[in-house]
């Protein structure tokens, strides 16, 4: 018995590529005998960890059909569901779990009042928070998505802060030109609207002016959805934060 398991650790070894930096340098400058050699070891150490980790990423969204298949947590817009330093594991933006609404009219560039009816609350912290949403006459209660928690959690770029955005899709509304998602951070200290809820303004030149602290004007095409939520990692990624922010 103990002979099979000294053979099964050995095969396994042939799978660490530590394995094959050892015999490389052992052949090229010797065994890490002395300062200067241990500091090239590490340095090879270093460098070949670092290349295995993009290897391992690169990897993991080929799998999961992303080209990035993992992301930390840096705001606190999705507190209680998310964490600053969790890492959240993403797969294609396929299958999304919201409720849908149908609209028979075109909504693309429309602001959120043109087309829908948003209620509000004075939440516990005593602050106006978006409670319900109507479309068509039809409402949906916000609270509904975070508390199941089975809404589908997105990434979509803002074209507001033109970075990406890891909120829940509250709501999908088949329109006339095309599927839209209206979107929203849990946190209900912080993200007090919808993502979309901007009530815009045109001045005389006719450019664009947010009323609210939106994040993206306009309803967010579905096709422009990069990735969604499939999992977590709780705070491990605080420790990069830490180190390079």
């Amino acid at each position: 018995m103990t002979s099979k398991k000294q053979s099964w650790f050995s095969f396994l070894k042939w799978l660490d590529p530590f394995t094959y930096v050892d015999i490389i340098l052992e052949k090229t400058i010797g065994k890490q005998e002395g300062f200067w050699k241990t500091i090239v070891y590490w340095g090879i150490y270093i460098l070949t960890a670092f290349v295995c980790a993009v290897v391992l990423y690169k990897f993991i969204g080929l799998l999961l059909g992303v080209s990035e298949p993992m992301a930390i947590v840096v705001t606190s817009s999705m507190v209680p569901t998310l964490h600053v330093g969790d890492i959240v594991i993403f797969t294609r933006a396929t299958n999304l779990n919201v409720p849908e609404v149908e609209l028979n009219k075109s909504i693309g560039y429309k602001d959120l009042t043109e087309f829908a009816d948003v209620n509000y609350y004075v939440n516990e912290y005593g602050l106006t928070e978006a409670e319900s949403i109507t479309v068509n006459g039809k409402t949906f209660f916000l609270e509904d998505a975070i508390k199941n928690n089975n809404n589908s959690i997105i990434v979509y770029k803002s074209n507001v802060e033109g970075k990406d955005i890891i909120h829940r899709a509250v709501l999908k509304i088949n329109a006339k030109d095309g599927n839209f998602l209206l979107t929203k951070g849990d946190n209900h200290k912080t993200n007090l609207y919808i993502d979309q809820d901007c009530n815009i303004y045109r001045d005389n030149s006719g450019k664009i002016i947010p009323q609210k602290p939106c994040l993206n004007i306009y309803p967010l095409k579905q096709e422009s959805v990069e990735r969604k939520k499939i999992g977590k990692i709780p705070y491990i990624g605080y420790i990069k934060l830490v180190l390079f922010q």
